[in-house]
């Protein structure tokens, strides 16, 4: 189930384009963990036929290909009833166009611009409506222009006057997207008459050099209506900073748009995953008397979770806490306050960090989860996104570990749900896969991890004066942890034929070490002829002040040479 991809989807670019950054290697946020391993496939042990949200567990114990050591993870894979089919009911879809003037833009090798491309799919999208689904369509550049309010998708195809009015839109001017949203949202208000449950906006744009507080603001109170947003971005100088706060409001999601193909794939191909939401506020906890969690990999709320459980109790953060450790607190004052005494803070203090080590640790927090696609080979079902995986503290892994992990939510009707599963696990000290799942998933993990790391060194650490990392991607160790990567990622990555993306992940993992030390190279010359002019000019500066040093001398001799003089004659 592809609640876990919610915002690195536009992100999990391997793009081979990388010329839009400096020295050719992209920033490291351009990749991130959730995006690599929700673009690939994952066996389903069982196909889930009953609920809602479900999900298995995996155990790994690996040895870190970079840095040798052992470390031992699980793995997460979650599923739905609803994976391979979607939530497809009948629909109300706002359409914002932008026909701004960088949509003029090319986009393919026939010559069509994106605003050509977007209007085909656009006139397809339609055709493939149901009966009872409606659409609306406004134009947005400097201004906003209707060309039609809320009417049944198949009527509206029927008049070729309304193609007509498609096809004759051209880009120019500016991008002024509120102006669209408000519009579209004006529609909505007004389509009382044949309402349907689901409604959503889809935005096609490609969102460029734009900032707006205004436009989340519009999306945040749309969303409190359920009214939700589909943004459709094209071109890979879109906007991801600006989208990725869309992403984190309800029901909203983004994906990025590079070819005719890939509009294809999200208006139509997978319109039943994309625009039908399953279910919200969902979080998956995981309660370990013993286990300690060091990181979590694959979800977009690190942050928020290592805020929280990094935190030490006092008054102060007592609300970040669940309700069960914070009921546990309050009964333990409470019973000291009604015997007349006052424990000592630092005995609260010790009280709580051992509650601590039995509540509920967060792993994700998603506002809004999805179904995913799903591919059969043979009897297998395979589900598309929806792994993660967390990282144990290998100093508290124990011969026989025991653990417990809690999900819940609540789905479009605000019906509230939860699933629990007893996991137990032996610690292996030889590598060991308890799947083949958490195993492609470690491959892309490294693989990641690796490639961010030198983005991390191009792009941010030398700007910090950090040379010792410039060093590092010269040292002739780099090419063995090069290859050692590599060789662990076609070693665990093709263990499903479903997945293809091997000869794209290696072709951008050797463009940006070989632009990396390229970049490392010249930047380290270049450090080290201004080291050289900087050790002559100091030598020249030691040169000078030694000449100045022995003119002032000589000086101070010939004026006390000269008043001896003149004290002889004076005699």
């Amino acid at each position: 189930m592809a609640r876990f991809k919610m915002i690195g989807q536009a992100r999990s670019s391997y793009s081979s384009k990388y010329t839009r950054y400096t020295h050719n290697v992209p920033s490291s946020t351009t990749l991130t963990y959730e995006g690599a391993i929700n673009e690939n496939f994952y066996k389903l042990k069982k196909k889930e036929t009953k609920l809602l949200s479900n999900f298995e567990v995996s155990y790994a114990s690996i040895i870190n290909p970079v840095t040798q050591k052992r470390e031992y993870f699980l793995g997460l894979l979650s599923k739905s009833k609803y994976d391979g089919i979607g939530l497809r009911e009948p629909i109300d879809i706002g359409i914002v166009l932008d026909i701004s003037g960088s949509m003029e833009c090319s986009m393919n090798k026939k010559g069509e611009s994106r605003l050509d491309i977007a209007k085909k799919s656009l006139i397809t999208f339609m055709d493939n409506l149901n009966e009872k689904d409606n659409i609306s369509i406004t134009a947005f550049n400097d201004d906003c222009t209707n060309i039609i309010s809320f009417s049944n998708a198949k009527k509206f195809l029927d008049d070729k006057k309304n193609i007509d009015k498609i096809n004759n839109l051209k880009p120019c001017g500016g991008t002024e997207i509120n102006k669209g949203l408000k519009q579209v949202y004006e529609n909505f208000k007004k389509n009382n008459k044949n309402k349907n449950e689901h409604r959503r906006i889809i935005l096609i744009t490609d969102m460029i050099y734009y900032e707006d507080k205004d436009f989340i603001n519009s999306c945040k109170e749309m969303a409190d209506n359920n009214i939700f947003l589909t943004i459709l971005g094209i071109s890979e100088g879109f906007n991801t900073e600006l989208t990725e706060s869309i992403s984190k409001i309800k029901g909203c999601n983004y994906y990025i748009i590079l070819n005719d193909t890939d509009m294809k794939k999200y208006l139509i191909d997978e319109f039943n995953y994309i625009c039908f939401p399953l279910s919200f506020n969902e979080k998956l906890e995981i309660l370990s008397p013993f286990l300690k969690v060091k990181s979590i990999i694959g979800t977009g709320n690190k942050e928020l979770r290592e805020k929280k459980e990094n935190i030490e109790w006092d008054t102060n953060t007592h609300k970040l806490f669940d309700k069960e450790f914070k009921q546990n607190i309050f009964l333990l004052l409470l019973y000291f306050k009604r015997k007349g005494k006052v424990l000592p803070k630092p005995v609260i203090l010790c009280i709580s960090q051992f509650l601590k080590q039995f509540h509920k640790k967060t792993i994700s927090e998603i506002n809004t989860t999805f179904p995913s696609a799903l591919t059969k080979q043979r009897k297998d079902f395979y589900v598309k996104g929806g792994m993660i995986l967390i990282k144990l503290d290998e100093n508290y892994v124990k011969e026989d570990n025991l653990c417990q992990f809690s999900l819940s939510g609540e789905d479009k009707n605000n019906i509230k749900y939860n699933k629990d599963l007893v996991f137990n696990f032996e610690k292996k000290n030889e590598d060991f896969f308890s799947d083949q799942n958490i195993e492609v998933t470690l491959g892309l993990y490294y693989f990641a991890k690796f490639n961010r790391k030198i983005m991390k060194i191009c792009n941010e650490e030398y700007k910090n004066k950090k040379t010792n990392s410039l060093e590092f991607i010269r040292d002739n160790k780099f090419s063995g942890i090069k290859s050692d990567v590599i060789n662990f990622l076609k070693n665990h990555y093709n263990k499903f034929t479903v997945n293809k993306n091997l000869d794209k992940y290696l072709k951008n993992m050797n463009d940006i070490c070989k632009n990396a030390e390229t970049y490392a190279e010249e930047k380290l010359k270049e450090l080290k002829k201004n080291e050289i002019e900087l050790d002559e000019n100091k030598k020249e500066e030691e040169s000078n002040k030694k000449e100045k040093n022995k003119k002032g001398k000589k000086e101070k001799k010939s004026g006390t040479n000269n008043k001896l003089l003149g004290k002889k004659r004076k005699k």
